[in-house]
């Protein structure tokens, strides 16, 4: 029986699901580069400037400050190894119920068109990407391509931040249970030291970069402390004021990751960026968006942002199959451009609405069911003894 009793910290922030909208946004215009039939001179003068990478790690710097706050105030509170196992136990099914389901529909989809048209991807890349992804090291993988190590060209290197966040996931309790006496100081210390540390792209250290994530878990020791009300950023109360700020850390962000031979460290400044965009949504008020009907667009954004961050190259990689070599387009038409996009993007909202409805949701629900049960059930049964027997 379980003997520690905490209050979870459950309640979904609405600020963070909008967070998480942003986060995808940037993410789908980084990967426009893979839904454009043709080269186009505007992208490529954006990409001169910015660059929207930064989304991934705005997506670190939430999950984060979610699992964070959902799960260190229980497993802190276990009394013993026993409390300790069925925590971590319940916390790795509810994950893998929340990431797997989702994850595997979406390798095994390209997987198919792989083999069904060849001409869809590179059949060995997409192939190799998929094992790493289901071995949990799609960001070594990852760096393998960079750096030409392994043939690219695949459709599912996007895994490679999943794997990321899932060796966290793995990492987490232990470092919470084991170091809870100094984990705040653990946490500042594996932040300053990755974040003056310059990585690019096809660096290890960019692909293994935990300090987005730490900064999330930072934020939420910062949530509960004594300090945390007086840095409440009540000046963005004003929706002109709140405009500007959020405007302002999202250019930042997106001109931070466009400018990397400017500040060698710009990856440790898009985690502070992204840090701090999350702080702001931490306090629920609605400062980073106090429009309601955009809002509204946002959060249904958010809540689908897994399923679109999966499902998005699969999508504009089939996008481009049908129109260059099904129909055959080999020349560039403002009706093609607008026509290709609009059914690219419709593809990719039924895409993520039916996996919500059908993948994500129902299993998220029974990762809770049987999570719970593995929290109530022993570890070790107790000995019975009848009545009577010595």
């Amino acid at each position: 029986m379980m003997h520690s009793k905490v209050t979870k910290h459950s309640r979904i922030i609405s600020d963070i699901e909008v967070l998480r909208a942003f986060a995808i946004l940037f993410t789908l215009i980084h990967h426009v580069l893979f839904l454009l039939l043709w080269p186009s001179s505007t992208y490529s003068a954006i990409m001169g400037t910015f660059s929207f990478w930064g989304g991934v790690d705005l997506f670190l710097v939430i999950s984060g400050f979610v699992i964070a706050r959902q799960f260190i105030p229980t497993v802190t509170a276990a009394r013993d190894t026993g409390d300790f196992l069925r925590l971590a136990g319940e916390f790795w099914i509810r994950r893998a119920f929340r990431i797997l389901p989702t994850a595997w529909v979406w390798l095994a989809i390209p997987l198919a068109l792989t083999a069904a048209l060849p001409a869809y991807s590179n059949w060995f890349s997409t192939l190799s990407e998929t094992f790493a992804a289901l071995f949990q090291v799609a960001n070594f993988h990852h760096w393998y391509e960079l750096n030409g190590r392994a043939p690219a060209g695949g459709v599912s290197g996007a895994y490679w931040s999943l794997s990321l966040e899932e060796q966290f996931y793995l990492a987490l309790p232990f470092v919470a249970y084991f170091g809870r006496k100094h984990i705040r100081a653990l946490i500042l210390a594996a932040i300053f030291i990755q974040l003056f540390i310059p990585r690019a792209p096809g660096d290890l250290l960019w692909d293994v970069r935990a300090d987005a994530l730490l900064v999330g878990v930072a934020i939420y020791f910062f949530s509960i402390s004594k300090f945390y009300s007086l840095f409440d950023p009540t000046l963005l109360n004003n929706r002109p004021a709140s405009v500007f700020v959020i405007v302002a850390l999202l250019f930042g962000l997106a001109a931070m990751a466009g400018t990397m031979s400017l500040v060698p460290f710009f990856t440790g400044m898009i985690a502070i960026f992204s840090g701090l965009l999350v702080l702001i949504a931490s306090y629920d008020k609605s400062y980073i968006c106090r429009q309601r009907q955009l809002k509204a667009l946002l959060l249904w954004v958010g809540s689908r942002s897994y399923a679109l961050y999966l499902a998005n190259l699969p999508i504009f990689f089939l996008n481009r199959y049908v129109y260059l070599h099904i129909l055959g387009w080999d020349h560039p038409t403002y009706p093609r451009v607008l026509f290709s996009a609009f059914t690219a993007l419709a593809m990719l909202i039924l895409a993520a609405e039916l996996n919500y409805r059908f993948v994500e949701m129902p299993l998220r629900e029974k990762g809770k069911r049987i999570g719970r049960q593995f929290r109530e059930r022993p570890i070790i049964s107790e000995p019975s003894v009848r009545e009577g027997v010595l």
